[in-house]
């Protein structure tokens, strides 16, 4: 098959770009010959090593929060000036604000694009004014730009893909689902859990997460208050995430340390040894993710499961098979599905087994890429 020239990412930011979606640009060289990234630079040492690695970087300035309509145009002409230089054979734009602007564009143009839905987030979940009409506006933007024939839609998991089908937006052939980013299960390998003497041992929850209110931190700090009997330590690892309006603060984040509330890791390049050195992983997230990484991460090493009863997280976390999935928001269930699983050996061994065998089969980064490069396929071969 003859490679096409061009391919273009357009996501928020590049910590989020290199986190998530490096493999599968990876894989996307095998298809084209060059792969473009553009996103707003916070880290040019980042830049740097992408760079180095092959792709070509376009930095955009793009505030994920702002609904200002003069800066959200500025970035939509930002887009546009972008493609018509590059002239990408397809945009494969990641989150909402990049697909809305770039979709509004490739509709225009008629451009191949690939609009990659990672969760439905805070506006999909808050039931506050501002939240439902944003949620309005951006049913209708994303209606709009389906009925560009060129474009595809990729889901990571089936309540967003649902949601998607109930408002009618793209027709069913050009929707795909495509379980997470996936996991090298090479990399992440399969460990025992670690056995505990007795009651009074030294247990391990870690958190791993963009550090905002959302994520349930809270949640889990006022459950293990609540287990007076048992000695737990919350290892706390993740990136500060400034941009967003549900930031947990630096300051508040180190008081909680101090406190001994939690064991504050920083931000940690490698994650592995803080999996394998827990005993459950902990997410108790109060909106719809994609397919949270550090679950599918967590799950292929072994270890058990909590998180909350929402899109994603469900899709990752079978509940009293893997893990336990719980209501939002309620440090009681958090509390007692803890206390089950800390007081029970076994059970951490079989969710621990259950999970990596999931992970195998629906979510190794072997899956997710051959998946993705059949979509691209499709019309590369046409």
């Amino acid at each position: 098959m003859k490679k096409r020239k061009r391919i273009l990412f357009i996501a928020n930011v590049d910590w989020y770009f290199n986190l998530h979606w490096l493999n599968r640009s990876l894989a996307a060289k095998e298809l084209f010959d060059e792969v473009h990234i553009s996103f707003q630079i916070t880290n040019p040492e980042l830049t740097s090593n992408l760079e180095g690695m092959g792709f070509i970087v376009h930095p955009i300035k793009l505030e994920r929060k702002t609904l200002n309509p003069i800066k959200n145009i500025l970035t939509l002409f930002q887009i546009k000036t972008l493609i018509e230089q590059v002239k990408p054979d397809y945009v494969h734009s990641i989150t909402v604000k990049p697909n809305l602007l770039s979709g509004l564009i490739c509709k225009k143009s008629k451009t191949n694009q690939v609009m990659s839905i990672t969760g439905l987030g805070r506006v999909f979940s808050n039931k506050k004014l501002k939240s439902r009409t944003a949620k309005l506006i951006t049913i209708k933007l994303y209606s709009l730009i389906s009925k560009n024939n060129n474009n595809k839609i990729t889901f990571e998991n089936n309540d967003d893909l649902e949601t998607f089908s109930k408002y009618n937006i793209a027709t069913t052939s050009r929707r795909y689902l495509i379980n997470g980013a996936g996991v090298d299960t090479d990399e992440y390998e399969y460990s025992k859990p670690l056995f505990r003497e007795e009651v009074t041992s030294s247990f391990k929850i870690l958190f791993a997460a963009r550090m905002l209110y959302d994520k349930g931190l809270e949640n889990i700090i006022s459950a293990v208050e609540k287990l007076k009997g048992l000695n737990i330590t919350i290892d706390v690892a993740g990136i500060l995430d400034h941009d967003s309006d549900n930031a947990i603060s630096l300051e508040t984040i180190l008081k909680w340390h101090e406190e001994k509330k939690i064991n504050w890791l920083g931000s940690v390049e490698d994650v592995k040894p803080y999996i394998y050195a827990c005993d459950i992983v902990c997410l108790p997230t109060k909106y719809g993710e994609g397919v949270p990484r550090i679950l599918i991460e967590s799950a292929s090493c072994g270890r058990p499961l909590i998180t909350t009863e929402i899109s994603g997280c469900r899709d990752i976390v079978i509940n009293d098979h893997n893990g336990f999935t719980i209501p939002i928001d309620d440090s009681e269930a958090l509390a007692k599905a803890i206390k089950k699983l800390l007081l029970s050996y076994p059970m951490r061994v079989s969710f621990g087994k259950n999970g990596r065998k999931l992970v195998e089969d629906l979510f190794s980064q072997e899956i997710v890429l051959k998946k993705t490069k059949r979509m691209y396929d499709n019309d590369l071969t046409n």
